[in-house]
């Protein structure tokens, strides 16, 4: 990042629970690899009390066009989740790769996730994002053309969730151990240094609230991995890309290209968080990831973002 996340004296302290761990000979390492995020408290409200751009979970999203509204390849409506005042999270030092003004807005297939959208989703496998129809980020750069749309007359009655006002909360967070970054300092799975660090993350860094931009916490490893092999279609026999053809001769060039996915938004179902959204309801113990990679982004072309499904 170009401009300062955190201070000094926060990273160090943030860090501090590794290096007394035993992971003091890579501190500066960890360091470099620590992001800020925005976690979010959530408390039941109305869309007549929350101003149109504003930060919010569920009900009715703003748009430009209300035939902005996404659908699906056959033309169904797919739900809105969420929307994320760029403004707003400005004020807590993200770092320079968001847009500083804007608002995103986040739609998911409900309907399909309640049908056990996974099965779906792990099938986009051309690599083509027009063929990823369940899932869709809306990035616009002026708020003030926007409106409060209407819910679709087709939109199903599972995706018409209850609205949610935010109380929004900074936070530092570290990669997870699994990822290629921490894998780089010589942590490796099969080390008990692995399950060390990767229990250091769980208890600093607790799955539930929603979670905007920084490091993800996920239910399950490798996600950065699943999105970059789900986008480039390598796929086996099984036509699952969490078991690539390793014979593909793109994958060296394939596999360099995992770092460049980014933690956008979650929204996860642990712990009853989303209990103020009535009727956003999810698989068992179960989270969606929105992720991108860094070149969309610095293009602010939000159209790229990919999404994974993960269920404890």
């Amino acid at each position: 990042m170009s401009d300062l996340q955190y201070t000094k004296g926060e990273v160090e302290t943030f860090v501090r629970r590794w290096t007394e761990a035993g992971f003091g000979q890579i501190e500066e390492q960890l360091t470099k690899l620590v992001l800020a995020a925005v976690e979010f408290d959530l408390e039941a409200s109305r869309d007549e009390a929350i101003d149109v751009g504003e930060t919010k979970l569920g009900g009715r999203p703003d748009l430009r066009d209300p035939t902005l509204w996404p659908r699906t390849k056959d033309g169904r409506a797919i739900g809105f989740a969420a929307q994320i005042n760029l403004k707003q999270m400005a004020e807590f030092r993200l770092g320079s790769d968001l847009p500083r003004d804007g608002l995103l807005s986040f739609f998911v297939d409900v309907e399909e996730y309640n049908d056990f959208m996974e099965e779906r989703v792990h099938h986009c496998l051309s690599g083509k994002h027009e063929e990823a129809d369940q899932w869709r980020v809306l990035y616009e750069s002026d708020p003030t053309s926007l409106a409060r749309a209407e819910f679709p007359a087709d939109l199903s009655g599972k995706a018409r969730c209850g609205v949610a006002a935010v109380v929004p909360q900074r936070i530092l967070t570290m990669p997870d151990p699994d990822e290629p970054s921490i894998e780089r300092l010589g942590i490796r799975e099969t080390d008990d240094e692995h399950w060390t660090f990767f229990e250091l993350c769980d208890e600093r860094d607790p799955r539930g609230r929603p979670r905007f931009y920084g490091n993800a916490a996920p239910i399950q490893r490798g996600m950065k991995l699943w999105c970059q092999y789900a986008t480039h279609g390598v796929v086996n026999f099984a036509n699952d890309p969490r078991i690539p053809d390793l014979n593909d001769p793109r994958m060296p060039d394939i596999n360099a290209g995992i770092d460049d996915w980014l933690h956008l938004f979650t929204l996860d179902a642990c712990n009853d968080h989303l209990a103020a959204c009535q009727g956003m309801e999810f698989v068992g113990d179960s989270a969606i990831y929105f992720l991108i990679r860094k070149q969309d982004l610095a293009r602010q072309d939000f159209e790229k973002a990919w999404l994974t499904l993960q269920i404890g």
